[in-house]
């Protein structure tokens, strides 16, 4: 038999102990958690922070908020990396719009030219006019309207019978400069009148046929230009009868064509067409050469049907 008080000296022991092991639980667990949620909300904190400066400072790069040892670090590396990217892009649309500004400024100060141009070939046309040289009256309004509808840029669609109107003012001031030393001939079913055509994709064709199949040639020669609706697709066929080229030049320029390198021959003007037919309507459309020497170059331009009466 234990004594009564004996035992209730144990039981005050032990009860005694237990509070102490229940408060030394209690502080290290307080401990814990105090020193876990200061290593959480430390780089949580720094995040915020940078984020809460990125209005007034710019989307910076921050290097203390990827010290960290967690997946804290990840997102910072992340946000740095997106901070950066976003400073970036900021700097290059602050470029293209500087860029943008200056090709404003440019355009306009290119508008005073040619509206002088225009007003000086109106007083030139006047002139020939009122001294009956017909030859000049005509040159000086062909060359007015040429310029007046390439400075409204050759983007825009336009109706194949106003193209080919383009082209005729065109030849009208290069038969005068070559004395009538070719015929231009158009050939122009009323169905494809108002089919729908890049501004300006003939005139390099014909200016091409004149420069590289009639006057080499030496000799009188006709030019001729036709054009025909076959489904889904207008053709439109521009065709000389001067020089012409040998296969393997036509080889080449084909290849060229293709690869939107015309260098020689043409100059800018086929490799231009071509390019802008195939950004336009697809790369299944665009330019295709033939040519036999002695018997002239075929040049056939191919673009998907577009009814403007529609």
């Amino acid at each position: 038999m234990i004594p009564q008080d004996t035992m209730g000296r144990q039981a005050n022991s032990f009860v005694i102990s237990l509070v102490f092991i229940v408060v030394l639980v209690l502080a290290v667990t307080f401990g814990l958690i105090v020193v876990l949620s200061h290593s959480i909300t430390r780089p949580v904190n720094r995040i915020i922070a940078h984020i809460r400066r990125m209005p007034d400072s710019g989307f910076s790069y921050d290097a203390s908020i990827e010290t960290s040892k967690d997946e804290f670090a990840g997102i910072g590396k992340t946000l740095n990396e997106m901070s950066t990217r976003i400073q970036e892009l900021l700097e290059i649309t602050g470029q293209m719009y500087e860029q943008k500004q200056r090709q404003e400024i440019a355009l306009l100060q290119s508008q005073v030219n040619p509206h002088f141009l225009y007003n000086t070939l109106e007083s030139i046309r006047w002139m020939a006019k009122v001294q009956k040289n017909k030859g000049i009256e005509e040159m000086t309004r062909s060359l007015s309207n040429l310029l007046k509808q390439l400075s409204k840029g050759t983007d825009e669609r336009i109706f194949l019978a106003n193209e080919l109107e383009l082209v005729r003012d065109y030849v009208a001031i290069q038969q005068i400069r070559y004395v009538g030393t070719f015929d231009f001939i158009v050939d122009m079913p009323g169905n494809v009148a108002h089919a729908m055509i890049l501004k300006f994709s003939l005139q390099p064709i014909v200016e091409n046929a004149i420069y590289h199949g009639i006057e080499p040639s030496g000799e009188f020669g006709t030019i001729t230009v036709t054009c025909r609706h076959e489904g889904d697709v207008l053709e439109i066929i521009v065709e000389d009868d001067g020089v012409g080229m040998e296969e393997t030049l036509v080889d080449s320029l084909q290849k060229k064509l293709k690869r939107n390198s015309v260098s020689q021959f043409s100059g800018i003007g086929m490799s231009n067409v071509h390019e802008r037919l195939r950004l336009t309507y697809g790369e299944e459309y665009g330019l295709a050469v033939t040519s036999r020497p002695g018997q002239g170059t075929r040049v056939t331009i191919t673009v998907p049907w577009e009814d403007g009466d529609v």
